[in-house]
């Protein structure tokens, strides 16, 4: 990624060499966010597709990332192996239900506020939830969420979570099965 600044707008570049996969992943993420519009998305300012190359001109914002924000360091690396799908990691094989693998990770860092690879056992989030068990997600909600949370909520949200890591891709939600459990079960 490249941030260039012109003369009226500061914007990141996203540029994509083809190989096959990942020219029909660029048009993937493309159509999605040519259609995604909400204040917490970055916006696509607009792309570029010859065929051999693709480029994403997003809007620029220089606030830092989510996981700088969740656990206030820059410390943790990029593509960080909690978040990696472990049936990838054995087969090499990527699918949909990786990414589904990745969101499930990043509910529990938001409700817990534990690092997906902790810092001083270098224990995976994942790991230590299957340890304490599924039904006491409530005992490790991030501090500053214990006054402010909805234990309904905080449930499905678990239950969410925990059918994403699951071991077997196959069993995992799609995300448009995540996204209806939300609307109908989450007030948003």
């Amino acid at each position: 990624m490249r941030v260039v600044t012109g003369n009226f707008t500061l914007a990141a570049f996203k540029v994509q060499h083809s190989s096959e996969r990942l020219y029909r992943a660029f048009l993937q993420e493309r159509d999605v966010l040519l259609h995604a519009t909400h204040p917490n998305i970055v916006e696509l300012l607009g792309y570029s597709d010859d065929g051999d190359q693709g480029v994403l001109v997003f809007e620029y914002v220089s606030n830092g990332t989510l996981h700088e924000k969740l656990h206030c360091n820059g410390g943790h690396m990029v593509g960080s192996p909690g978040y990696a799908d472990p049936h990838y990691l054995r087969t090499g094989i990527i699918s949909k239900k990786s990414d589904v693998y990745s969101f499930g990770v990043l509910i529990l860092e938001m409700v817990t506020g534990i690092a997906a690879v902790g810092l001083d056992d270098e224990k995976m989030l994942t790991v230590v939830m299957r340890e304490r068990g599924w039904d006491r997600l409530e005992e490790i909600v991030d501090p500053t969420l214990r006054t402010s949370f909805d234990a309904g909520e905080l449930e499905v949200l678990g239950d969410i979570a925990g059918r994403c890591v699951g071991d077997r891709p196959g069993l995992r939600p799609s995300m448009g099965e995540i996204l209806r459990i939300m609307r109908e079960r989450v007030k948003l």
